[in-house]
């Protein structure tokens, strides 16, 4: 995965939208929890996913909402890179 590409992957049955900045990798909920839309065809600017259904904003690091018009965040995940392989766990509140 290219800088400042995004993908979707399947991880067990979950939809993860993930995002690489430099050698770190973000990863947040593919689909969006206002409406379903698809976060991996949304822009991504400034460390935030918009998504192109509605427009709600997350940021891809915490899944946190930056603006609706959703009100629910991103479930997120912590990341690490081993061997090359992205490896995922639910990010702990």
């Amino acid at each position: 995965m290219a800088d400042g590409e995004t993908k979707r992957v399947d991880v067990d049955g979950q939809a993860i939208l993930l995002y690489r900045a430099g050698s770190s990798v973000s990863a947040i909920s593919a689909v969006c929890a206002h409406a379903g839309g698809p976060l991996e065809e949304g822009k991504v600017a400034d460390g935030c996913v918009e998504c192109p259904w509605h427009q709600s904003v997350y940021d891809l690091k915490s899944g946190a909402v930056v603006h609706g018009p959703t009100t629910f965040p991103q479930p997120a995940y912590d990341t690490r890179i081993t061997k090359g392989q992205v490896e995922l766990r639910v990010k702990q509140s």
